[in-house]
């Protein structure tokens, strides 16, 4: 084998041991996370004692991400966990996370997934629920071990007391122990009865439960039992909301009956004032009734005497005739009255000296053809007077 494939076969088996090493450098330091997609979301907690920085985070008991940082919350009073997740893997957007703490201290979050389709997007924010400190659950376990064993001990000695107590009866047969016994015998009886009924009751009872009407009755109304409760919750706020609107309306009504039983003193005298006036007005009034209604008053007589209904009409009549022949009159009256408005001269002694012809304007117009005639007026001298 000559040196120069030597050199190369060594050079092989160099870069095969660095591919090798770069392989478990990689695998073992989890440095595919540096181009391995993932997203991040924050973890509220009450206290998150044992989760650090780079602890894992599970999901049905697989290792998924790990934890990023953890940081106080000023705003909320708590804590803060930011967890970076592969992004292969999807979780709903209703998912909740809790502390798993073993017994050493070791603590590392277990995501609970929910049951929403739409799935968890890059910094969204989940609630958390802490875990319990193993070694308080311990202390608290060994404190109630020690108080049951306590009550045992007090147990152990009360039983040993009444085992005494009982020896000494029945040595010295105090308390006739035969009586005793026999109402003991009845106790037993009667509780074997009670018990027996129970039995029958229980048997029953479990006949009706298991009764599939009975079942599907029960799960029926466990089904209406929420929209029972919202139901009452509604009632509830319209009840509050009535006796809001009621307490309102009183304060309304008590503020305007208070004006009125400040001066409920006037009014009731006003008020007894007008019944007066009104008894006085109705007295009145009655009296005019009565004395209409008396036989000899007007509205008696005239529906009584039908000759004083027959008077009245002809009186009617007569003066509907003598009102027909005063309208002419009137008329002529109206006419004289006008002439003499626009010619005063004819009451002196021009209207002697040229009388009027008697005709009246609107015969003269008839007559003219729908013109009234110009007067012509022609002077005439009397002959006792000297000529021009």
């Amino acid at each position: 084998m000559s040196e120069r494939q030597l050199q190369f076969r060594v050079g092989m088996m160099v870069l095969v041991a660095m591919a090798i090493g770069v392989g478990l450098l990689v695998r073992a330091g989890k440095l595919d996370s540096y181009w391995d997609e993932d997203f991040s979301i924050a973890i509220q907690f009450e206290s998150a004692g044992g989760i650090y920085p780079s602890a894992p985070v599970r999901l049905y008991g697989l290792t998924i991400g790990n934890v990023r940082d953890v940081r106080l919350d000023n705003k909320r009073r708590g804590v803060i966990v930011i967890a970076e997740i592969d992004a292969k893997h999807k979780l709903p957007i209703d998912s909740t996370a809790q502390v798993a703490v073993s017994l050493l201290g070791e603590g590392h979050l277990e995501i609970i997934p929910g049951l929403s389709e739409e799935p968890l997007k890059h910094g969204a924010v989940i609630s958390g629920q802490a875990a319990g400190d193993p070694m308080a659950l311990v202390a608290r376990l060994e404190a109630k071990t020690t108080a049951t064993m306590d009550s045992f001990a007090a147990t152990s000695k009360e039983w040993g007391t009444l085992a005494h107590n009982v020896n000494n009866l029945l040595e010295t047969k105090r308390g006739n122990i035969d009586q005793v016994i026999e109402r003991a015998a009845d106790s037993l009886d009667q509780l074997s009865l009670a018990m027996k009924s129970a039995t029958e009751l229980i048997q029953q009872a479990n006949r009706i439960v298991g009764d599939p009407k009975t079942q599907a009755a029960l799960q029926q109304t466990a089904q209406s039992l929420p929209r029972l409760v919202n139901d009452t919750r509604e009632t509830i706020v319209v009840a509050r909301t009535t006796l809001e609107s009621m307490q309102q309306n009183l304060k309304n009504l008590e503020s305007v009956t208070d004006p009125l039983a400040k001066k409920g003193n006037d009014m009731i005298v006003r008020l007894d004032t007008s019944l007066a006036n009104l008894d006085r007005l109705l007295a009145d009034a009655s009296r005019f009734v009565r004395t209409l209604n008396t036989q000899d008053g007007t509205l008696q007589k005239l529906a009584a005497d039908p000759q004083l209904y027959d008077n009245l009409n002809r009186s009617a009549q007569l003066v509907t005739v003598l009102l027909r022949g005063i309208e002419p009159i009137v008329q002529d009256m109206r006419e004289f009255s006008d002439k003499v408005a626009r010619r005063p001269e004819i009451l002196g002694v021009g209207g002697a000296i040229q009388p009027s012809n008697g005709l009246r304007d609107t015969e003269l117009i008839e007559q003219s053809g729908g013109t009234a005639p110009k007067t012509q007026q022609k002077s005439v001298r009397p002959s006792f007077l000297p000529g021009r």
